[in-house]
């Protein structure tokens, strides 16, 4: 279901679906949200704090806040393209959910297009969207994107405890044959017993 009525009345979707109806929410409060797409099947949102000043990672699926590295270090996706799209910006945010020290790694597995027409696609596509835009909020957005590509630039944080844990969605068996069961894959409750005799 995309309708957010529909997912708040019968509490049954996926990813895409939660993290529309967590836009739909956040909007509604006022709050600047992203929908953010990764290029590996998996979607969430970020949300702007102007208390922060900076884009916050939300994924409602996994109850995770700014979390970034969730997906790189604790579900141990090999991330390519993740990009952000809000009703009057578009960034490639990439390198908010991966370690600097993986760059080169990750620009290896970046083989969809060259770089150079991703980066002129995505400023033609932002010059599309902010073409209505008015002048004090094309230079605010400016600013933004100015510390964003700051922020991008700057050493990763050490991954925390809670961006270490595997993803917590989805069945079990699911999560194990994806390998996103996190750092600690042990499953409670089974017994492996390899090449051994009933």
């Amino acid at each position: 279901f995309n309708n957010p009525a529909t997912l708040l009345r019968t509490r049954t979707g996926r990813c895409g679906e939660w993290a529309n109806c967590f836009t739909l929410l956040c909007r509604a409060l006022g709050y600047e949200v992203r929908h953010i797409s990764d290029w590996t099947d998996h979607v969430w949102v970020e949300v702007f704090l102007p208390s922060q000043d900076r884009w916050i990672h939300c994924d409602p699926c996994e109850n995770s806040f700014d979390n970034p590295l969730l997906y790189e270090a604790g579900w141990g996706k090999k991330l390519t393209y993740v990009i952000g799209v809000s009703h009057d910006d578009i960034q490639d945010v990439t390198w908010r959910y991966t370690d600097r020290k993986n760059q080169a790694e990750v620009l290896s597995r970046r083989l969809l297009v060259p770089e150079d027409w991703l980066v002129s696609t995505i400023v033609r596509l932002r010059k599309l969207v902010q073409q209505n835009v008015i002048p004090a909020r094309k230079q605010n957005l400016e600013l933004r994107l100015v510390k964003e590509l700051v922020e991008f630039m700057s050493p990763t944080k050490v991954a925390s405890e809670s961006e270490l844990r595997g993803r917590i969605s989805g069945a079990l068996e699911w999560r194990q044959a994806r390998h996103e069961t996190g750092k600690d894959s042990r499953v409670e409750g089974f017994e492996w017993d390899v090449g051994g005799e009933e």
